[in-house]
């Protein structure tokens, strides 16, 4: 996500829980970076320059970076006050509150 938020372009290398989809979110969906491929478990040298040689300059890459600079104004767009994000928390916020007073009204 702080690559999100700074817009720049992204090598992800998914081990466990959320990681891969946030991989797929990356590569498939956003078109902002690329996945490291790995062999037994293992990471080649060969890759991580194959990886960054694509992200850098590779036939994608302009792509990639605009697509990353679009990801970072919505982001900041969503966090600034009014956005999404701080819409959002201030409703959760106005709900467990509102919660707890109906919960000690009833007590």
């Amino acid at each position: 996500m702080e690559s999100v938020a700074a817009g720049v372009p992204i090598i992800g290398c998914p081990q466990w829980t959320d990681q891969p989809t946030n991989a797929k979110l990356v590569t498939d969906v956003w078109g902002v970076g690329v996945k490291l491929k790995m062999n037994s478990g293992v990471i080649s040298g060969e890759e991580v320059g194959k990886c960054v040689e694509e992200v850098m300059s590779g036939p994608r890459s302009e792509e990639f970076r605009k697509n990353a600079l679009q990801l970072k104004t919505v982001a900041r767009e969503g966090l600034a006050d009014g956005g999404s994000s701080d819409n959002n928390i201030k409703m959760f916020v106005n709900e467990v509150i509102s919660s707890c007073s109906s919960h000690s009204k009833q007590i």
